[in-house]
């Protein structure tokens, strides 16, 4: 490794630690002034909100904006390389433009590379407290309702919630279909129905309130069993456990990709939908990741070359690209959410875009 690789490495590494412990500091500030109301309200102790909340938080958005903090990061110290006639310089002494790129890939690939393994196992166990802080603490417990639920409990038995509480695990307007042979054969409803606790990953004790059971004969009668005053409820396992209503955003921001890909599957067999909002999930880290490498590039493609206007040009530059990287994550998550986008390509089509760009900005840029 020749002295000049040693030198932009080092720059790059110094540049960016830098950078990221600025702009999280910022963003640390902002958050503490906006939540500052919530925490003097509820009287939340000092040491509660730095131990369980913010040493917690501020991993959590340094790992969210790395990408926008390296590309910011590069422009910043590449410009002044750039001001100072070093690249021009290093080319007339013999060293390819494209060269010059390979200290910047080394510094890239070993964020990207660590960046990765934070987002699959080490961020999610740090978003966990985060998350109970917030759901104990700061939020309002009507966000924990979801209305009109729909799962499956094997291909022939349907169950239908009118609203879910995640607060105290209750459904409200809770009902049991079974078929047979596409026909209405037993069906039980109840005005309550409460998740008393999980036996194990697949299945749960449900005690069910106020009960009507009509059961289809093969003749065409009905026979009907109804709660009474010495039977008020009925207790009964069913293959439905409290994780079926994990929809929450904050809940798939403290799972491990592996405790993704297992609540996947729980997904599809409930017949609940939604499958893309949690496989996007896991495609988005491995994206994020390797999104590292490719602001590495624009940001050298941008900086490289000096120009009147110098750092200040350079930065604005900066901030557009992030600005739009971020708006066309945004879009193409609600593309992959709401229009059933296939996630993998939702997750990595920005990345696909940007690199394509990145390719036309180095193979544009001045050498």
């Amino acid at each position: 490794m020749r002295i000049i690789d040693r030198y932009i490495i080092a720059k790059f590494v110094k540049s960016f630690l830098f950078t990221l412990f600025l702009f999280t500091l910022v963003a640390t500030a902002v958050d503490f002034s906006e939540k500052l109301d919530n925490f003097i309200e509820k009287s939340i102790p000092a040491e509660e909100v730095v131990m369980d909340y913010y040493i917690h938080f501020i991993p959590h958005i340094a790992v969210l904006l790395a990408p926008l903090f390296l590309l910011i990061s590069i422009v910043y110290f590449t410009s002044k390389l750039a001001y100072r006639n070093e690249f021009v310089t290093s080319v007339s002494g013999g060293i390819s433009f494209y060269r010059l790129l390979l200290p910047y890939l080394i510094g890239a690939c070993f964020f990207a590379a660590g960046l990765y393994v934070i987002n699959h196992k080490v961020l999610p166990e740090s978003n966990k407290s985060r998350v109970d802080f917030e759901e104990r603490r700061l939020r309002n417990k009507e966000v924990d309702l979801q209305h009109d639920l729909h799962r499956f409990l094997n291909p022939n038995t349907a169950m239908y919630f009118q609203q879910w509480n995640a607060y105290d695990r209750s459904a409200v307007s809770f009902s049991i279909e079974r078929f047979q042979d596409h026909r209405l054969v037993w069906k039980l409803s109840s005005t309550k129905a409460t998740l008393v606790e999980d036996i194990n990953e697949k299945e749960s004790l449900w005690r069910i309130q106020n009960y009507l059971i009509r059961s289809m004969g093969e003749e065409g009668t009905m026979s009907m069993r109804r709660a009474t005053f010495k039977e008020p409820y009925l207790d009964t396992i069913l293959p439905i456990t409290e994780k079926t209503f994990m929809a929450l955003p904050s809940t798939r921001e403290t799972m491990t990709t592996k405790q993704l890909r297992n609540y996947l599957e729980v997904v599809k067999s409930s017949g609940a939908g939604g499958e893309s909002y949690w496989a996007y999930e896991i495609h988005r880290r491995s994206s994020s990741a390797f999104s590292m490498i490719i602001m590495t590039l624009i940001g050298f493609s941008i900086a490289s070359r000096k120009v009147r206007g110098g750092i200040g040009l350079h930065l604005a530059g900066a901030v557009v690209v992030a600005v739009a990287y971020v708006f066309f994550n945004k879009f193409s998550e609600t593309w992959t959410l709401g229009y059933s986008l296939n996630p993998m390509v939702g997750a990595w089509l920005p990345n696909i875009f940007f690199a394509c760009t990145a390719m036309l900005m180095i193979w544009r840029a001045q050498k």
